[in-house]
């Protein structure tokens, strides 16, 4: 897209201030805020300088990379003619702008917005055809300026309530195998599976109508069962036929 002669030689000298980037978008519109009217004095028109953008205005990541991209097509078009220059500019300034992008995912916006600035204007002091300088994209100097993103009520509601192990582990993962689930034992096993069965001695049935199920300790209390829940040898409701005390006799 067409640039502003004077945006365009005020980066090649070093002299763009990093806020007004959002001019080189070709969508940019200049309000009566941003472009002031030029002065008449005599014969002469002397132009007012435009003011600068405000970095609020930038107000989503989109409009941060779409300008900056351009920017990026300015630096390789007028790199130094030195071999490796022009490549190795066009490759640090992409994996930059990935970068920033990954931060917008993990970072609030405004935070990521607040460290793309103050690093630009480290590589406009430092030189902005140091690409070496631009592949240092995650500077440690910088990294207080971002701040993590909060975890929202839908995402709480999506992922479930935190089990008391997850919420007290707050921090980097710990690294290393994980740790064993203690082996299950036959024993174990059949202690949890193990039902009362025919192999156990129980009296002939003398009560018809009474739950055979229930004698085995099969049948549920409370389940809608048609049978009496009741000792089949002598009729009594408190115990099975296994405890019956007239069977012991």
């Amino acid at each position: 897209p067409a640039v502003d002669p004077v945006h365009l030689q005020e980066i090649l000298e070093h002299r763009f201030k990093v806020e007004n980037l959002l001019k080189l978008n070709a969508s940019f519109v200049y309000t009566p805020n941003c472009r002031l009217e030029n002065i008449t004095l005599g014969s002469f028109q002397i132009p007012t300088t435009s003011h600068s953008v405000e970095i609020e205005e930038y107000r989503g990541i989109t409009q941060l990379l779409k300008p900056l991209a351009v920017y990026e097509d300015i630096l390789r078009e007028f790199a130094p003619p030195e071999i490796g220059i022009r490549d190795a500019l066009s490759s640090a300034l992409l994996k930059y702008m990935h970068y920033l992008l990954d931060l917008n995912e993990r970072c609030t916006w405004h935070s990521v917005r607040l460290y793309h600035f103050s690093f630009h204007r480290k590589r406009v002091l430092q030189g902005v055809y140091d690409y070496e300088g631009w592949d240092k994209f995650s500077d440690s100097e910088l990294n207080h300026l971002l701040e993590a993103r909060s975890v929202t009520g839908a995402q709480v509601q999506a992922r479930g309530p935190k089990r008391p192990a997850e919420a007290a582990a707050f921090g980097p993962p710990a690294f290393g195998p994980p740790a064993k689930r203690p082996a299950r034992t036959a024993v174990s096993l059949n202690a949890r599976t193990a039902v009362p069965s025919d192999s156990v001695f129980l009296p002939p049935q003398r009560v018809s109508g009474a739950c055979r199920r229930h004698n085995r300790g099969l049948c549920a209390v409370g389940s809608k069962c048609i049978y009496q829940h009741v000792c089949w040898t002598c009729g009594e409701g408190t115990h099975t036929a296994a405890a019956c005390p007239q069977a012991q006799q």
